[in-house]
């Protein structure tokens, strides 16, 4: 078996699945968008696609809280199941074949495919139940994480510290009160759900170092740990929550005893 593929590329730069001398011919490339017609498509490779079956056979791995987590990418995350995994198109794999000169397409479109609920489905459902139920559930939206594992984690299920490139392209929201020793004293703060967020919070001590948790499904998760600038602005770590809820947020300073807090709230139906 080889490790490589060398296929004909067509007009378009994109790889024939069988090449005119194996008695192929490729069909029209037609992007998948709406109004688009006529829609042509390929053999689905079992690699390519994750679903009821591998769950029902055991071979996803499985959350503590009954979910799953799918990852989707050229390369796997550092620390992610490998049988959750949906490889996508490289373009250092397709310079390794083809050069540098030539630029192979590697976007992609995903898509999910379902066959229940139907209408008039109990919920919870992706559709209305009738015209005085609308929809009770929501498909959690993609996040976008570093494939090196190097500065992203997945702090509990629905709860990404993300990378450090991106988290250099956020705009920074600043909380310009302290944070509260109690929840119940606790600022607020809405978040989009699945949208990177970078926060930070002023009058911490300056140059000290900072434990950062949030609470997901009753436990208290480690975020990271961060150092408050010299003008006392701490910057926490940023994270993207793909679940809607209430999250508790602590900033403990290290080898210290009170914690404050602040509460991340992102609307939307579970």
């Amino acid at each position: 078996m080889s490790r490589t593929w060398l296929q004909e590329l067509s007009p378009g730069k994109v790889p024939i699945q069988q090449s005119a001398s194996l008695g192929g011919s490729p069909g029209p490339i037609v992007p998948l968008t709406a109004g688009t017609s006529p829609l042509t498509f390929g053999l689905v490779q079992p690699v390519s696609q994750l679903g009821s079956d591998q769950l029902s056979a055991g071979d996803l791995a499985v959350n503590a809280d009954g979910s799953v987590t799918l990852w989707v990418g050229p390369s796997l995350p550092a620390g992610a199941a490998a049988s959750n995994w949906i490889p996508t198109p490289s373009t250092a794999y397709y310079q390794s074949l083809y050069g540098t000169a030539v630029s192979v397409p590697t976007s992609i479109q995903a898509m999910i495919r379902m066959y229940y609920p139907t209408p008039g489905s109990q919920p919870p459902s992706i559709l209305p139940l009738n015209s005085d139920v609308s929809t009770t559930y929501v498909l959690p939206p993609l996040v976008a994480v570093d494939s090196s594992g190097s500065a992203s984690a997945v702090v509990a299920p629905g709860v990404v510290v993300v990378s450090d490139g991106v988290a250099a392209n956020l705009k920074h929201r600043v909380i310009p009160r302290l944070l509260s020793v109690t929840i119940g004293g606790a600022g607020h703060v809405s978040l989009t759900r699945g949208r990177p967020v970078a926060l930070d919070v002023q009058g911490m001590s300056p140059g000290r170092h900072y434990r950062v948790r949030i609470k997901v499904d009753g436990v208290y998760r480690d975020v990271g740990v961060v150092r408050a600038a010299p003008n006392g602005r701490l910057a926490l770590p940023a994270l993207a929550v793909s679940r809607p809820g209430t999250y508790p947020l602590a900033v403990t300073r290290i080898n210290g005893t009170v914690h404050r807090f602040l509460v991340l709230d992102v609307p939307g139906r579970s």
